[in-house]
């Protein structure tokens, strides 16, 4: 017979908002689109960023807003029948307690695991960095010479460009301050996805830029390779990390958008209304991180506007 403790080590998919595991990924797929979850996620993250200074629990867990009802409900709790309850309540602290340490768990081999591909990454980049040093040898002396001359010339004209040219750009913390989350972008957000409306953010606000005050330019599109300006100073977006931070700012700033139009719009929070509807299925459309792949595709989508041509 399977014990508990056995079955949790199973539980592959885990939601601990609504303490919910299951084996299968379909299962925890459906779970995710319940209106269940969505409220109740939305609840956690409501709760996460408001201060609270007091506390008042009672070892059955219930929180209560005032030492008066946490004192009648304790009174209240000498009945063998709530007696029952708070040893119930005990053993689900346990079980989450449990539960919480195989998310961990999972969590540090899925750290571990992408430590191990980054350095067989970093391993076949330094491979490639070896070949491609080895055919100026290999194409002759004359060649090399060009060849050098050209990337200089090349690393010149870039200076140039961003230091000269591009001295007065902002920075990209102050472009991502600079853009507006529009009830249209939310509209984009929920009825196509979290990637278009990103991107359309992120596009238009370039857009609405100069050439050269912009805080972003690509020398390569084909190969993604981005410079940045942040805090003063142009530099090189290895592996496109500053890029996919300013992803995910414009996605937080969605976040902030769509709790302002709940607070401005009662109908949002009248769970029979269509606005309450609409309001849960862009949450989850947010919540929902973009994939790499689509990560990529921003990339490229922004490459092609703010690529400097020879």
């Amino acid at each position: 017979m399977t014990t508990p403790i056995e079955k949790c080590k199973y539980m592959q998919y885990t939601c601990e908002c609504c303490v919910f595991s299951c084996i299968f990924e379909s299962d925890y797929k459906r779970h995710m689109k319940t209106k269940k979850h969505l409220k109740l996620k939305l609840k956690c993250i409501t709760e996460e960023s408001e201060n609270k200074t007091i506390k008042l629990e009672c070892d059955c867990g219930k929180i209560f807003k005032t030492h008066n009802g946490l004192k009648k409900h304790k009174q209240r709790l000498h009945s063998g029948k709530d007696n029952i309850i708070i040893n119930l309540m005990r053993d689900n602290t346990e079980m989450k307690e449990l539960m919480k340490e195989q998310y961990k768990f999972m969590r540090e081999q899925q750290e571990q695991c992408h430590k191990q591909q980054e350095q067989c990454h970093k391993q076949q980049e330094q491979y490639h960095k070896q070949l491609v040093d080895m055919i100026p040898m290999m194409c002759g002396s004359t060649n090399l010479i060009t060849n050098n001359n050209t990337n200089i010339k090349q690393k010149f004209n870039l200076n140039v460009f961003l230091n000269e040219q591009c001295k007065d750009a902002i920075n990209i913390g102050d472009f991502i301050k600079s853009l507006q989350i529009t009830l249209d972008d939310l509209n984009v957000t929920r009825e196509k996805t979290l990637e278009d409306s990103v991107g359309n953010i992120f596009l238009r606000g370039l857009k609405e830029l100069d050439i050269y005050k912009r805080p972003i330019h690509c020398t390569d599109n084909k190969r993604d390779i981005m410079y940045i300006k942040d805090e003063e100073k142009w530099e090189k977006d290895e592996g496109n990390l500053k890029f996919k931070d300013t992803i995910d700012a414009i996605t937080k700033k969605q976040i902030t958008t769509l709790k302002q139009w709940k607070d401005s719009d009662p109908e949002v929070t009248k769970t029979s209304s269509s606005k309450n509807d609409n309001f849960l299925i862009t949450f989850n459309h947010i919540c929902t991180p973009i994939p790499e792949v689509g990560e990529k595709r921003i990339i490229k989508t922004i490459g092609k506007e703010v690529h400097i041509n020879d």
